[in-house]
């Protein structure tokens, strides 16, 4: 299934190739995003569902093993300020990029597979979402 990516962000995410390639700390990740990206169904900002996971989404997800819940926004590497913030170019964040609430995302962690809910996606508003649980790490050593 094609990601579905505003073109505002596919403009912002490919003037961060360069720079996402040279200091990626899991490079294979970033040039799989990226070719993904690449083939992305582009969208207008105003054909966006508010259940479509974009740059600076807040987003409730569920590990389907476990069953833990955990608040994210998806940001770039220079925006993450702590665990919650997932940079886009993480195995999490680039699995995420272009879903929608409902959807299943696998991604492979330290050896492991964990599935992935998207339980419900808050649109980027400027104002800060504040997510009503506790934070609970999804993935843990």
């Amino acid at each position: 299934m094609r990601k579905r990516v505003t073109f505002e962000d596919y403009e912002q995410l490919m003037s961060q190739r360069y720079y996402a390639l040279l200091f990626a700390k899991i490079p294979e990740i970033v040039e799989q995003f990226y070719c993904d990206l690449m083939v992305a169904e582009l969208i207008e900002e105003t054909q966006t569902s508010e259940n479509l996971v974009k740059m600076n989404s807040h987003l409730v997800v569920k590990e389907k093993q476990s069953g833990k819940l955990a608040g994210l926004k998806l940001v770039f590497p220079r925006e993450v300020k702590d665990h919650s913030n997932i940079s886009v170019f993480s195995p999490i964040g680039s699995a995420l990029l272009g879903k929608m609430a409902g959807d299943h995302a696998s991604i492979d962690f330290n050896g492991e597979t964990k599935d992935l809910e998207i339980l419900k996606v808050f649109p980027n508003t400027g104002s800060k979402v504040k997510i009503m649980f506790p934070r609970i790490t999804v993935f843990e050593n």
